[in-house]
Order: C-alpha cells, then sequence, then structure tokens
C-alpha cells in the first residue's frame, strides 16, 4: 500500500506516508485552535466571555435567580459596559453540576471524605 511506503528514514525509525499524513493533521488542528482562541485578543484584557470569572458570576447570577431574571440582568462589573452573552451551553452545564453536587456539599467535607 501505499500509506505504508517508506519516504526516509532518521536514525531507526522509518517514516511513512501515514505518519506525515498524521503530522499534518495535527499541526492543521492546532492551528486551527490557536487561531480561534486568539480572535479573543483583538479586544484585550476586557473581552468578558472568555473570561472565567464572568462565567462563575454569570452562574451564580442564574442559580440564585433564575433563567428569566437572566437575560435581563446588566453585569456591572463588566469592563466594556455590553451585554456579553456566553455560549449558555456553558452556564446551563455549570448550574446543572452546581444543583447536582450541592446536597453533597455537607455530607462530604475535606476532613470527612
Amino acid at each position: 500500500m501505499i500509506a505504508q511506503a517508506q519516504l526516509f528514514t532518521i536514525g531507526t525509525f522509518n517514516f511513512k506516508l501515514n505518519h506525515l499524513l498524521v503530522i499534518g493533521v495535527l499541526v492543521l488542528s492546532f492551528s486551527i485552535s490557536f487561531l480561534i482562541r486568539s480572535q479573543g485578543a483583538d479586544f484585550g484584557f476586557e473581552l468578558n466571555e472568555f473570561d472565567p470569572f464572568f462565567n462563575f458570576r454569570a452562574t451564580e447570577f442564574i442559580v440564585e435567580n433564575g433563567y428569566s431574571e437572566y437575560f435581563e440582568w446588566h453585569d456591572d462589573l463588566a469592563r466594556p459596559k455590553a451585554k456579553i452573552i456566553p455560549a449558555p451551553i456553558i452556564l446551563e452545564a455549570a448550574t446543572f453540576l452546581f444543583s447536582a453536587f450541592i446536597p453533597l456539599k455537607n455530607k462530604y467535607t475535606a476532613s470527612n471524605p
């Protein structure tokens, strides 16, 4: 098969076409992920949708007040004074996990595992 054809050798390792394909896919995926993650740098350090503390405050607000109040909420600590709503699935997952584990809060502690 062509994929098993030896291209060149370095030491005792024989590079084959499938090795170069794997390396190419990894380089492409790392490059795309870096470009996606660095899009927030255009806005500086004030972009809230990549801010974990903003996601914590938003999740805390949802737990205390509910989803209907969240869509009317204006975050006073937001650096650009605009309402930026992060991906709702992040907040929904965090709210679900908080609600699922809060009954275990007093049952399991660090001193009583």
